[in-house]
Parts: C-alpha cells; sequence; structure tokens
C-alpha cells in the first residue's frame, strides 16, 4: 500500500518513485530499497520531483510496501537570528532565507525532534556540505550556513589545495544557490592551540599525530557546536559520512559508520562524545558519494565536480615535509637494515618519515621500508632484504594504546571489569576492519590472563626494540589498553589512532603508544 507522500512523489514526478519506509519506525532511519536515505522530499519541495527521480535512477530501487510518514509540525519555524554588530566569529549573514515553513516536515535522522529551532549547517564550500544543506532545505528546515576559518593562510605560501579565500566563496555560491543566511565563524585561535601546537609537538618527538581527530573534537563538535547554539540553532549538520541513531539501552545516541564503505568517516569522529554528537545531524550518512555528486550536480549545485580535498587541511596536497619544514628543525639520522644491521645510509628528518613508508635510499638493490624508530638515538630501521613490504618486522600481534575516548563516555562494562573486550578496530582510515581483544592494562582477571592481556602479560609491555620513543610522564598509565590482534597488523603507528567497533557501532578510540614485538623478532628471539 503506498502512502500519501509516495503517491504525491509520484504525481509530482510524473512517474513511478519507490516508496520511503521508516524501518525500524523505532529509529526512524528512512530506506529505499534497503538504503537508508537520511531525509524524505516533502513533494511541495520545488526540488521534490527532482530527487524522487535522481534517487530512482540512482538507487535502481524495489519497491517497498508501505511507509511510515511523520505528521505535519503545525508549529512554525523561528526564524534565524541576524546579529546586529557582527564580530570576529560572526560577521553577518549572506542571502537571506526562503524556507516554506507552514509545510515543515520532520525528517527521519534518527534523532527525535526536541525544539522548532533551526539547523545550523558547517558549510564548507565542497560538494558534501552542500547536498548536505540540500536536503534538509527540502525536507522543510530552517537553516542558517556557518563557514569556519580555522587555518590563518596569510603568511604562508604553496598550499594550492586549501584556499580559504577559494572556500569561502564557494560557500557563498552554495548558500545564495539555496537561499539561506551564511555566518562566518573564526576559530583560528582555537585551532592553534588546542590541535596544531600539539601536532607539532608531538611530531617533533618523531611521532605521527594524526590532528583531525582533535579537529573534530575541540573544533567542529565542540567550537562550532557552541557557536551555533549562540546563534540560535537547535541541532548542527555536517557533510560527514557517519550516523547517529538514539541507544536503545543507554539512552543518549550512538555513533555507526557510515554506509558508503569508501567514504565512511566514523573515524575521525570516534573522540567525540554522544553528548555533542546527539546535537548533530548527518544527511549524508546513508549515502553513496557518488549519489551525492550526482544530487549535487541535478540540484544545480557549483560544487557538484568540486574536487574532494585531500589530507590534513592546512597541508593539502603539499609534500608533508616540504609543509613541516617550517615549523620544526629537522633530525638527522641513519638508516640501518633490520636484517644486517647495517648502517645504509642517512635520513635527512626522522620525523618525516614514519612506520610503513618506502624508504628513500640511493643504491640499494631493494626497496627498503621503515620498520620503525630509535628517537633518542637518531636511528631509522628499514628492511633490507627481498621480503619488503611483507618483511616479518612490519607485523605486530600486539600493542599498548593510552588516552580512551569513549563514545559513550565511559569504556565498556565488560572492560571496566577486567574482562577481554572482542571488538573489530581500524588502525588507519579505510583499513579494511580487522578482529581484536582489547584489555584493561592493569586487568588480573583470569579471562584476560587466558586471553593473553592485562598484567600477565608483561613481557608484551616491551615495546619492540625497533621503536624506541622518548618517555612521556603525561600519559595516565591507569588508563592504559593492551590490545592482541587475531591477525599480524603491518607497520603499528605510534599516536595514530586505533578506533574499536562493535559491528557497526563505534565505541570510541584511543592512541597507539607502541606496538608489542615483531614477528621478526619473536622468530629469531631478538625480544629484549
Amino acid at each position: 500500500m503506498s502512502c500519501a507522500l509516495t503517491r504525491a512523489l509520484q504525481t509530482s514526478a510524473g512517474s513511478p518513485c519507490t516508496p520511503f519506509q521508516a524501518y525500524p519506525a523505532k529509529l526512524g532511519t528512512c530506506w529505499t530499497s534497503a538504503k537508508p536515505w537520511s531525509v524524505p522530499i516533502p513533494a511541495a519541495s520545488p526540488r521534490g520531483a527532482l530527487l524522487c527521480k535522481t534517487l530512482s535512477s540512482l538507487s535502481d530501487p524495489e519497491p517497498v510496501p508501505g511507509c511510515v510518514v511523520p505528521p505535519s509540525d503545525p508549529d512554525p519555524t523561528p526564524s534565524v537570528p541576524t546579529p546586529s554588530n557582527p564580530s570576529k566569529g560572526q560577521r553577518g549573514p549572506i542571502g537571506t532565507s526562503n524556507s516554506d515553513t507552514s509545510s515543515h516536515q520532520e525528517p527521519l535522522l534518527g534523532l527525535k525532534k526536541r525544539s522548532n529551532g533551526p539547523v545550523a549547517v558547517a558549510i564548507s564550500g565542497g560538494v558534501d556540505s552542500a547536498v548536505a544543506a540540500m536536503l534538509l532545505k527540502d525536507a522543510g528546515y530552517e537553516l542558517f550556513g556557518i563557514f569556519m576559518r580555522n587555518w590563518d593562510e596569510s603568511e604562508e605560501t604553496g598550499n594550492q589545495n586549501c584556499s580559504v579565500e577559494e572556500d569561502h566563496r564557494d560557500a557563498k555560491r552554495v548558500c545564495s544557490h539555496l537561499g539561506i543566511p551564511l555566518y562566518e565563524a573564526d576559530f583560528v585561535d582555537q585551532y592553534w592551540n588546542k590541535v596544531f601546537s600539539h601536532f607539532v609537538a608531538q611530531y617533533s618527538k618523531g611521532l605521527t599525530p594524526n590532528p583531525d581527530l582533535e579537529c573534530n573534537r575541540s573544533i567542529k563538535f565542540g567550537a562550532l557546536l557552541r557557536h551555533a547554539q549562540s546563534l540560535g540553532a537547535d541541532r548542527v549538520a555536517t557533510g560527514h559520512y557517519a550516523r547517529v541513531v538514539p541507544d536503545m539501552h543507554g539512552g543518549g545516541v550512538q555513533l555507526l559508520k557510515g554506509v558508503d564503505p569508501n567514504k565512511d568517516q566514523s573515524y575521525f569522529l570516534a573522540s567525540v562524545p554522544a553528548t555533542a554528537l546527539q546535537h548533530f545531524m548527518f544527511p549524508l550518512g546513508g549515502m553513496l558519494k557518488p549519489d551525492v555528486r550526482a544530487l549535487a550536480a541535478r540540484g544545480g549545485l557549483a560544487s557538484a565536480t568540486r574536487r574532494s580535498s585531500a589530507g590534513v587541511c592546512f597541508i593539502g596536497r603539499r609534500k608533508f615535509a616540504q609543509f613541516i619544514g617550517g615549523y620544526v628543525e629537522p633530525m638527522r639520522a641513519q638508516f640501518v637494515g633490520v636484517d644486517t644491521g647495517r648502517i645504509l645510509g642517512e635520513c635527512s628528518n626522522l620525523a618525516a618519515v614514519t612506520w610503513g613508508q618506502g624508504a628513500a635510499i640511493g643504491g640499494h638493490p631493494y626497496r627498503c621500508f621503515v620498520v620503525g624508530k630509535d628517537v633518542p638515538e637518531r636511528l631509522v630501521y628499514v628492511t633490507d632484504g627481498k621480503a619488503g613490504p611483507d618483511h616479518p618486522a612490519l607485523l605486530s600481534h600486539t600493542a599498548l594504546l593510552h588516552s580512551p575516548q569513549w563514545v559513550a563516555g565511559e569504556a565498556p562494562e565488560r572492560l571496566l571489569s577486567g574482562l577481554p573486550l572482542p571488538c573489530s578496530f581500524k588502525a588507519r582510515y579505510r583499513q579494511t576492519d580487522g578482529a581484536c581483544e582489547i584489555g584493561l592494562a592493569s586487568s588480573t582477571t583470569r579471562q584476560a590472563r587466558q586471553a593473553g592481556l592485562g598484567s600477565f602479560s608483561a613481557d608484551d609491555y616491551h615495546p619492540s626494540r625497533f621503536t624506541q620513543l622518548l618517555q612521556d610522564d603525561t600519559i595516565d598509565k591507569q588508563s592504559l589498553l593492551h590490545v592482541r590482534f587475531e591477525e599480524p597488523l603491518k607497520a603499528v603507528t605510534p599516536e595514530q589512532a586505533f578506533v574499536m567497533y562493535d559491528g557497526e557501532i563505534c565505541l570510541g578510540s584511543a592512541l597507539v603508544q607502541h606496538s608489542g614485538p615483531t614477528l621478526f623478532e619473536t622468530r629469531h628471539g631478538t625480544c629484549e
């Protein structure tokens, strides 16, 4: 049986359109042909027919019997506040909103509506945030955009990918096209103090930090949320490929992977607490990237063909060594072969190479890969045999993690009770999920001992002899986690984010302190 929304869409589109179904109704997730789309499209919308045709053509849908449509909201949505005295972090609107709130409907975004306040959309100028805003606009939300300035390029040269002014122009074009106001927020100071300074400090110690997780935790899901709320926003929407649904067990919300396995960004959101996530909406969480681009093109968005951003924003498409050399003095070192123990050549900057990376060593018959670093002694260990990227010195069964951040606000109960926690993980973005068991490093339970975790496996606490780092007295040893991988993991990299999952649910993240002994060491009896 078709629902009223389906019939209206069929009429407006002039062609069959797959019914939308809320399944399960408790989560309010909108599905079409077993694909979760984040919002329904009212027929009254000027782009309703267009998006209906797009979804039908992109999804190759099969009819879904029946659907659940939320009731219309009789209360008008408050208009977006206009700052009377724009100042730093609040520079006034661009354009005006022409949303029709008389036919406002609640989009199916996995969160129960809490008020009639407007939604702030983080507009970057790219295609993802533009389509997120377009979908919400067509769902009847009162919107305004916020463009964030996180990096000051005024004293920089050579960054051709992360031009803030170009991004700002694109963001204005998007908001003008959609007819919504755009505000500008300046978070340069916060980003420098909370994100970049820490990045430089860790890098100068020979580590490989990932600034994106801290940027999300402190800036996008911290400073941006507070700024949006100060402008009257009830919630904030972004173009992230992730999903937020109610936690049916403990209240609050859970963070789920995005449906598109090639674009899932839950890895970068894993340190954001549920207390912040509950204020956010991810309209693209149930979509595929090609479908997003197609919607942008058919919706007339100029960003439809814009090139996706690459890497860390403040680095862009430049070579990393070129960028970081302006902030940290090079750490000259020597390359040492793990097979022969011979010095193979000079390394111009120990900090600029990382675990698993190819090493540029002239005159060597085989390609070499970085196995580890001895930072105090200024040595970079590399493979120097035929094994290359499959060398056992790159593989480890165990690792120690520090500074865990749990989405729920605290560790899973099983872990707190000292028991091993089976879960899946990613040790770097876009890595195929692996299986592991995690335990508190301080656990003394029988189950932990049987799993080779906790204080009964003290030998694993010793890092690989190929990884010797500077001592860090700021790490809370009581929160250390011990992880054992089901299959040996390649290139376990200190200070990279280790993100834990229970199926589709993102549990949280921790930072790698070091790997245990490598397979090369255990096979040759060289563990210290």
